[in-house]
């Protein structure tokens, strides 16, 4: 048995403790933040072990710690922020008392690679001064806390990774505050999103979809995204084929589109994307003429600022056409892979608007023209 008590500290700020199997308890003196951070303990079960730290600690970290089925949140009422990552046997974040006391301190959460976590408090998670949460790789899952929308008035940042059986949103929606959303691997949830309601939500500006199967379509007329969006990612819809216009003509906002690793994707709207598009991010997609034509033929689709097209089967004349398009206000460009080997032409920009550039995996090109950037 280890028992550390550490007094007469004023200015301790943080505790490691690493793969320490003994450790029972921690007693500390502190006036300042203070952070604990738990690593491979194989005998922590409760933090009630953690006597004299419960109304001092503002961050919490625990990893690999495989006997604590709880955590106890009502135990610190001074917490900030709670990472528990790979914690094999934690199944819940738990209360000892009823009615569910408020957790005004609480900022930040993030559940990680918690296979056996499935629940929240009964009645929701009230910590009305909470920002961000994060969960990851927490395959029994089932739900969100309940009624995040009236107990997370702060809430603002939602990123759910690889949750398996999680199928949907509370009833009562998300929180009016929220600005971004990730739902990356989510195959149950992204199933159920006719009943997102994401265009109820005003303050929603950041929006990333990632790794689902059964989609050939995006936007879905169905699923409508809100104006207020500004930037959006597409990534890994392994059946996508088409981006349709329909979902994107209201986005009046839209500054940014990412798009990355859909190799069955053909062509973009005939009609062009939204006109407020500054910067347009196209990755690891099988683009023929067809989608590059696309882009060149429409005027609507004007990148103003920043260009990255990494993709197979590039065609040389078409991208030079594209670039023509933007070549006064055009900042930033990347190209990488062109079939071809042919060198983007330097002339199309202007060194004025120019301020990166680069060339990727061209390995006959030996030299840049001399003035060619005027």
């Amino acid at each position: 048995m280890l028992l550390v008590s550490i007094a007469g500290v004023p200015n301790l700020t943080t505790i490691y403790i690493y793969d320490h199997p003994r450790l029972i308890s921690t007693k500390v003196s502190s006036t300042g933040m203070l952070s604990l951070i738990v690593t491979k303990d194989s005998l922590l079960i409760g933090m009630e072990q953690m006597v004299g730290l419960s109304t001092s600690l503002e961050e919490i970290a625990i990893s690999e710690c495989d006997s604590l089925d709880c955590f106890q949140l009502d135990l610190f009422p001074k917490i900030e922020r709670l990472d528990v990552a790979n914690c094999l046997s934690l199944e819940s974040v738990c209360t000892r008392e009823e009615p569910l006391a408020d957790f005004t301190s609480l900022r930040y959460l993030s559940i990680t690679d918690c296979p056996a976590f499935f629940t929240f408090p009964d009645g929701g998670l009230a910590a009305p001064n909470l920002t961000s949460l994060e969960l990851r790789g927490c395959i029994n899952l089932i739900s969100l806390p309940e009624s995040m929308h009236s107990l997370l008035p702060s809430f603002e940042n939602l990123k759910l990774v690889s949750l398996s059986e999680l199928d949907s949103f509370p009833r009562s929606g998300l929180p009016s505050k929220l600005k971004s959303l990730c739902i990356n691997c989510c195959s149950k949830l992204i199933d159920s999103r006719m009943l997102w309601d994401l265009q109820s939500l005003p303050s929603l500006s950041t929006f990333s979809i990632e790794d689902y199967e059964d989609m050939e379509s995006f936007p879905e007329e169905a699923v409508l995204l809100p104006s207020t969006l500004t930037s959006l990612a597409i990534r890994s819809l392994w059946n996508l084929k088409s981006l349709n216009y329909k979902g994107f003509q209201h986005l009046t906002s839209l500054r940014e589109l990412k798009i990355k690793n859909c190799y069955f994707l053909r062509s973009l709207p005939e009609e062009g994307l939204p006109s407020s598009l500054s910067s347009l991010q196209i990755r690891a997609v099988k683009l023929k003429h067809i989608i590059i034509g696309s882009l060149v033929n429409h005027a609507a689709v004007v990148v103003k600022k920043e260009l990255d097209l990494m993709c197979y089967d590039l065609l040389y004349d078409m991208l030079s056409s594209l670039i023509g398009l933007q070549r006064h206000t055009l900042q930033r460009a990347i190209v990488c892979s062109l079939q071809n080997g042919n060198c983007l032409i330097c002339e199309r920009f202007t060194a004025k608007t120019l301020v990166r550039y680069a060339i990727s995996s061209y390995p006959d090109i030996t030299s840049l023209v001399n003035g060619s950037f005027y």
